[in-house]
């Protein structure tokens, strides 16, 4: 019997991530002697993300969502020689692996499903060695706080999913007129530390954890029950493209595309890939 091949989706996301950025690079732009002007910028970006969702500790199903409620921080730094970079971002999804439905309960009452809610906090800080005008090329430290109160029917079950990263980083810029500008970067976990739900999702330890009732004092006792991991066992990739219009001397405004796939097989198999289409407003410090 002849058995068909399917594609396999990590490979064909962890291919995009990768290719994403350099895409400009390979646009056509004339290089001229148009160059980045050093000093420090201050921006606040948002916009429409799309999140979809395969965890395997939760459910077989895949659950989808798109939510506007994200915003990001962000400020960077360009020197004569190296190139930095600090963001903090939230995210808020509401997801389904179906339509919502009204049933009745035991004694007759309608009742509504509702969805599954995630909560995602990201932590970056970047530094990079400029390589000319145009590229650069340095670690980005990437962590990511990640909750989820999963529906099943009228009950929720809390799930975290956090880790902290160390990635190699690419920068590409490319001045296409005095005003307008575009860039990409990319990065990638080489290893982490990587805290998630046990496979029993609330099991004695997780009870434990949860003692104090405090949220602080719970977090750290998450985050010490994770371990290091290499891209064996924890696969990310970041890619963004973003084109920069130049206002006035000390404001820009932009539009970005970015896209982040992740897969972890401990202790059961999650894939997710989120997407967003963001605006943005930059000051020039």
């Amino acid at each position: 019997m002849n058995s068909k091949r399917h594609p396999n989706p990590t490979r064909r996301w962890l291919a995009l991530c990768c290719l994403l950025p350099f895409l400009p690079a390979c646009a056509g732009a004339q290089p001229g002697s148009l160059t980045e002007t050093p000093g420090t910028r201050l921006s606040l970006r948002g916009g429409l993300q799309h999140l979809n969702r395969s965890d395997r500790l939760l459910s077989p199903r895949v659950y989808l969502g798109s939510s506007p409620t994200n915003v990001q921080l962000a400020l960077d730094r360009t020197r004569t020689r190296t190139r930095t970079h600090l963001s903090i971002g939230f995210a808020q999804f509401d997801i389904r692996s179906q339509p919502d439905y009204s049933y009745l309960n035991d004694r007759g009452e309608p009742l509504g499903t509702f969805p599954t809610s995630t909560s995602l906090l990201n932590i970056r800080y970047g530094y990079a060695r400029r390589l000319g005008s145009r590229w650069a090329a340095g670690l980005m430290s990437d962590n990511q706080l990640m909750i989820t109160d999963q529906a099943y029917g009228r009950g929720t079950y809390f799930n975290y999913l956090n880790h902290f990263s160390l990635s190699p980083w690419l920068s590409f810029r490319q001045p296409l007129t005095p005003r307008l500008s575009v860039s990409a970067q990319t990065w990638f976990p080489v290893v982490s530390w990587v805290s998630r739900s046990p496979y029993a999702v609330q099991d004695d330890q997780y009870m434990r954890d949860n003692m104090n009732h405090q949220a602080l004092p719970t977090l750290l006792n998450y985050l010490k029950r994770g371990e290091i991991q290499s891209v064996d066992r924890f696969q990310k990739v970041n890619a963004e493209v973003r084109l920069t219009l130049a206002l006035t001397r000390s404001l820009d405004i932009s539009a970005a595309y970015q896209i982040e796939y992740l897969r972890n097989t401990t202790p059961r198999l999650i894939r997710q890939t989120r997407q967003m289409a963001a605006l943005g407003i930059c000051l020039k410090i």
